[in-house]
């Protein structure tokens, strides 16, 4: 079965054009947040998120997952790493603009794709580890190590030259950018497209899609049964 996670009006619209495209099939939707969506044990042989379990919270998510899951399942987690700037002025003024507006972005740092690759090599022991790296949050869990094993890491690079319209089009879809007040996000692309207007009008960047994949360990030393709730 097909599960799509959701809590709001966005949510329940996207899951209506799902259902008229899937027709009659053995798909099935919950509109719920997964920390309070109810589901068997030992039940799924995979279960995906794009560009969303950092949303989920730590202390219940990674153990859910896991006992949702039947031994030897897998957990796949779409994100995307960049837009890495080839020109380092750029980098350091889209980071001076977000740290004006984010308090968060303050411990964003300019990492270039050798820096990001090693170290999320050097946290494949615990998929938690290395998915906070790539997403630069505090969502990691010691007892993910103990859950998941034969963690992997697939990515594609994807290189453009974008205007600052086309920028700020893909900024306004990020959560951190929705999350800002109006005001905020009126000044945040204020400064980011004077960053842009500064380096000629246009700037290049290389994102990569990234997959990280984990399987539930057969024998799993915490108890993955325990109540989360």
């Amino acid at each position: 079965a097909t599960i799509y996670f959701g809590s709001d009006d966005s949510h329940r619209e996207l899951i209506e054009i799902a259902r008229r495209r899937v027709g009659e099939s053995s798909a099935r939707f919950h509109v719920a947040r997964f920390e309070d969506v109810a589901l068997p044990d030992d039940t799924f042989e995979a279960a995906f998120s794009a560009t969303a379990f950092h949303w989920v919270d730590p202390a219940v998510g990674w153990s859910k997952a896991a006992r949702l899951l039947r031994p030897g399942g897998v957990l796949a987690l779409l994100t995307y790493v960049g837009g890495l700037n080839l020109e380092p002025e750029v980098e350091l003024g889209f980071l001076a603009a977000w740290r004006e507006v984010l308090p968060e972005a303050a411990t964003w740092d300019a990492r270039d794709a050798k820096a990001i690759w090693q170290g999320a090599e050097a946290r494949r022991d615990n998929v938690s580890e290395l998915w906070a790296w790539l997403e630069r949050r505090e969502i990691a869990s010691p007892e993910a190590a103990e859950l998941f094993e034969d963690v992997t890491l697939a990515k594609v690079a994807s290189e453009r030259e974008a205007t600052a319209a086309e920028g700020l089009a893909f900024v306004r879809t990020t959560s951190s950018y929705l999350r800002l007040d109006p005001s905020l996000q009126k000044l945040l692309e204020q400064r980011l497209a004077s960053v842009v207007e500064d380096a000629g009008g246009t700037y290049r960047s290389t994102t990569f899609d990234t997959l990280v994949t984990a399987r539930v360990r057969a024998t799993p030393a915490l108890d993955t049964k325990a109540n989360f709730s």
